[in-house]
């Protein structure tokens, strides 16, 4: 931006939405979307195992910034967010997951999150779960899991 703040994931999220959101509603659908965010500090895996990530990095500087205007930009589309304390957002999502499923819902997670990918369904399940891949918007099917750690999601 102008005055120096950097704006690049906030225009990538959403560039990511507009997409999203766009392409189901010109289908006639009424998308459902939640946007789970990781909790400030430490969770409950520091709890259990102190050296938890200790060896990533801190978040990139420029980031920080945006988290904040990602979520107000995220309100603006009039989505839902969650953010539970002592929880990252890949809980969070692999919960709310299972909730829909539950009630019969399919569900696409958006996400980079390789643990996630422990949770897309077998083709032949209903109500199905998949995974988009938010950067290249490839499709995480089961044989893509399969293919890529050997081993299916129900395993």
């Amino acid at each position: 931006s102008e005055d120096g703040m950097p704006t690049g994931a906030l225009h990538g999220v959403c560039r990511m939405l507009q997409n999203l959101l766009l392409s189901q509603l010109l289908k006639g659908e009424q998308p459902r979307v939640i946007l789970c965010f990781d909790a400030r500090g430490d969770n409950f895996r520091h709890e259990l195992y102190p050296e938890y990530k200790a060896n990533r990095g801190p978040c990139p500087e420029d980031l920080i910034p945006q988290f904040d205007l990602v979520k107000e930009a995220a309100t603006a589309f009039g989505l839902v967010q969650v953010e539970a304390g002592g929880y990252e957002a890949d809980d969070v999502i692999a919960t709310l997951s299972r909730l829909a499923l539950d009630e019969g819902m399919n569900v696409d997670i958006m996400s980079g999150d390789k643990d996630l990918w422990q949770l897309v369904t077998a083709p032949d399940v209903f109500p199905r779960l998949h995974m988009i891949d938010p950067l290249h918007l490839d499709s995480i099917s089961h044989d893509v899991v399969v293919e890529k750690w050997g081993v299916s999601s129900d395993k």
